[in-house]
């Protein structure tokens, strides 16, 4: 494989209990909403999230992407914190959203978000306490190729606490 495209830093997540390295640059953003705890980070073509509490499957992963209109691959055999995980991917087709919006001056403005196609990986698996984790990484169609070493960086660098 290629070297890696992005240079990696090790993160410590208290609040999932995972070690996990993450794009330099990219600022987590870790939070809590009942019993789902998560962290976010991203830099340019590449976003990654982890999601610890009950429900984080690849069941419930393919349903958060079907406005996306994936086109997924078979479910596979993983490892995750060196204990039996599954992975899928999903390629997704790109989104684009425009929104009117009335400026200081009553004018009438357009606002617009636009997603290019991607390729997300998911990984879900319990941690040794039974907790149901579930990791993505998620990169531009048209980069994929080359990220894929980071691709595997990131996600052979998880660890449980």
């Amino acid at each position: 494989m290629a070297n890696p495209t992005l240079r990696w830093l090790p993160h410590t997540s208290e609040l999932l209990g995972l070690l996990l390295d993450l794009p330099a640059g990219a600022k987590p953003e870790e939070g809590a909403a009942g019993e789902l705890s998560y962290l976010l980070a991203g830099t340019g073509d590449v976003r990654v999230g982890a999601w610890i509490g009950p429900g984080q499957e690849l069941s419930a992963w393919r349903a958060r992407l079907v406005n996306r209109k994936p086109q997924m691959t078979a479910e596979v055999g993983a490892t995750l914190c060196g204990r039996p995980a599954r992975r899928q991917e999903a390629a997704l087709q790109p989104e684009r959203a425009t929104g009117i919006v009335p400026d200081s001056a009553g004018s009438v403005g357009h606002l617009e978000h636009r997603v290019p196609a991607q390729v997300e990986v998911a990984v879900a698996g319990t941690l040794p306490n039974g907790t149901q984790v579930l990791i993505a990484w998620t990169v531009a169609a048209d980069r994929r190729d080359s990220y894929r070493t980071d691709e595997a960086h990131f996600i052979a660098s998880i660890r449980c606490r």
